[in-house]
């Protein structure tokens, strides 16, 4: 991996630290709960458990990917593995491209299953991936599920971001098909319609 996508990794730690510069919501301020005065809920019989890719887990949380790839990334990876064992919450690693390409930056992604040994692991990696890259991230880190992501919007405005794949669709089922752990499939920042839905569903997703 060339030392401008190592910065780049580092670039998005720094500005996330910064805080952004634009203003966003989640929506979340949108959403009134109503008060029920006559409520019959008992908290200590509230169950959150729910289930990730037919993996039983505590609540229905966990930590997405974040980062991995550049030498900072350990530490975030190291706190971040502490923080998901003592809750109980599965965590996925960032995009793994890295630690593939250089075998020496692979420590800033293992970081994780060494300090939270039984929790439930993402690896994570495009969806343009090859099969070979696909299975090398599960075994990086010991993941029990493959987080594919789709971000054709951000790479279309990172000069050197990577372009349409024109079998993307086809890969991602042949991964599906072929890797050893469930596959999930998630839009980096712009969600994903009904009819892409249907269609990664169809492939195996």
């Amino acid at each position: 991996m060339n030392k401008f996508r190592i910065n780049r990794k580092r670039e998005h730690l720094i500005l996330a630290c910064q805080g952004s510069r634009c203003s966003f919501t989640t929506l979340y301020d949108d959403i009134l709960l109503p008060h029920d005065s006559l409520t019959t809920i008992n908290p200590d019989e509230t169950d959150l458990s729910a289930a990730i890719c037919g993996i039983e887990v505590k609540s229905p949380l966990y930590i997405n990917a974040i980062t991995g790839g550049a030498l900072v990334s350990e530490s975030v990876n190291r706190q971040l593995a502490m923080l998901a064992k003592e809750f109980s919450l599965p965590m996925a690693v960032g995009s793994q491209f890295a630690g593939i390409s250089n075998p020496q930056l692979k420590f800033t992604y293992q970081v994780v299953r060494k300090y939270n040994p039984q929790g439930v692991i993402m690896a994570n990696l495009p969806a343009t991936a090859t099969l070979k890259q696909a299975r090398a991230a599960v075994e990086m880190v010991e993941a029990q599920i493959l987080q594919l992501y789709l971000n054709p919007a951000q790479e279309f405005i990172m000069p050197e971001g990577d372009r349409v794949a024109k079998r993307l669709l086809a890969n991602v089922a042949e991964i599906c098909r072929t890797v050893s752990v469930p596959v999930l499939v998630k839009e980096v920042g712009f969600g994903i319609g009904a009819s892409q839905a249907a269609s990664l569903a169809q492939a195996g997703v």
